[in-house]
């Protein structure tokens, strides 16, 4: 397990995101190895190793209030093994505050013209599914920080280790398969998984 925490897996040496977090630590010894201790322990131990191994810890937030239909979007860059080649992928990820649920899409490349201006195919989006755009400051990620939490998110627990697929189509098949698993996680304060918080929020 310390060669997780230190991110090696394969390929060396792995990206900070792409290193292993508790939850994933313990999801990959249950899933592959049979363990039946339970995540507690895993955290204690990860905690003490990266402790003897001088990682650094996280740095804490404030968790803020969000009304139900509230949505945020930004773009993350993710790798993966795509055709037998080591890749990096642009990935459009929008998150809903108030439920933990969060959709990702596979880009070619990452285009945020249409999230900094209202270009009429973007008003048509807005109206066609009627709701209000709100921009935030370029490179103001504290003004959108249930997001940013997301992208780091899902780099450290979907795309660990690295993704295997033989296209771009079955690398979203992927993915969409680990968004439709998280949403089964239960919701940090309410008692209901996310996907029951998305289906009911007010």
């Amino acid at each position: 397990m310390s060669k997780w925490i230190l991110g090696f897996w394969k390929i060396k040496p792995v990206p900070r995101n792409n290193a292993h977090t508790s939850k994933r630590n313990y999801d990959r010894l249950v899933s592959e190895f049979g363990f039946a201790g339970s995540d507690r322990t895993v955290r204690y131990y990860v905690a003490k190793r990266k402790s003897e191994l001088q990682i650094e810890k996280a740095e804490p937030y404030v968790r803020l209030e969000h009304p139900g239909g509230e949505a945020q979007a930004d773009f993350g860059t993710f790798q993966a093994i795509i055709g037998g080649q080591l890749v990096e992928r642009k990935m459009l990820i929008l998150s809903y505050p108030y439920s933990n649920a969060a959709f990702v899409f596979v880009t070619p490349w990452e285009n945020t013209e249409c999230f900094r201006k209202l270009t009429d195919e973007f008003q048509r989006f807005a109206l066609h599914y009627r709701f209000q755009p709100v921009f935030c400051n370029p490179g103001q990620g504290n003004e959108k920080g249930h997001v940013e939490n997301k992208v780091s998110y899902v780099q450290r627990n979907w795309c660990v280790p690295l993704p295997v697929a033989n296209d771009l189509d079955q690398f979203q098949k992927i993915i969409n398969q680990q968004a439709r698993e998280d949403m089964k996680r239960l919701h940090y304060i309410y008692t209901n998984a996310s996907w029951v918080c998305f289906a009911l929020r007010p």
